[in-house]
């Protein structure tokens, strides 16, 4: 018979030792495999649910985005309402406040006359003032009333007067020409 070496020659047992080693080895791996893939599936399931709702998110924020661009759109021009701050600051939170304080007039001595309008006069200015900004603000003190005298013209008043009726001509202009304005 043969000789028995178990030495130099694998037998039957030892090679049926190695497949079922190599099975398990290859088991393990195919499982491990697996429950990577799995994992990676399941990242790949989130991932794609963050992006349906990053997706969303833009949508929503392209719709502000449009809000926003149509409001900014419809905002006075940037040079023309600094120009306007900048000469009636002071008058930008009540343009048009109540006003049932009756004009200034004047006694006239004289007999047979009757009472005239007052001239202009820079206490008169301030009152009006104090009036348009509301009492919640302080009173105009001397120093800004210097201030005006100093800075303040007819020129410049007419000047900032045709300007806010040019600038209103303007917006009612643009509205009128607006398509999507509701009618009324």
């Amino acid at each position: 018979m043969f000789p028995t070496s178990t030495t130099s020659k694998p037998t039957l047992e030892n090679v049926t030792f190695m497949i079922q080693q190599l099975t398990t080895s290859v088991n393990y791996r195919f499982t491990d495999m697996r429950s990577n893939f799995e994992v990676m599936l399941q990242e790949n399931k989130s991932l794609k649910e963050e992006v349906a709702l990053l997706k969303q998110q833009v949508t929503v924020l392209a719709e502000e985005v449009g809000t926003l661009k149509a409001s900014l759109d419809s905002m006075p021009n940037a040079e023309e309402s600094a120009e306007a701050a900048a000469t009636i600051g002071l008058l930008a939170g009540n343009l048009f406040p109540n006003r049932n304080i009756p004009e200034p007039r004047i006694k006239d001595k004289r007999s047979g006359r009757k009472d005239r309008v007052a001239p202009f006069s820079w206490k008169h200015f301030q009152r009006l003032i104090d009036d348009v900004r509301g009492s919640e603000h302080e009173s105009i003190g001397d120093g800004i009333l210097d201030a005006f005298k100093v800075n303040v013209s007819l020129v410049l008043v007419k000047t900032v007067i045709d300007g806010i009726e040019k600038t209103c001509y303007q917006r009612r202009q643009h509205l009128a020409e607006c398509p999507w304005r509701c009618s009324v």
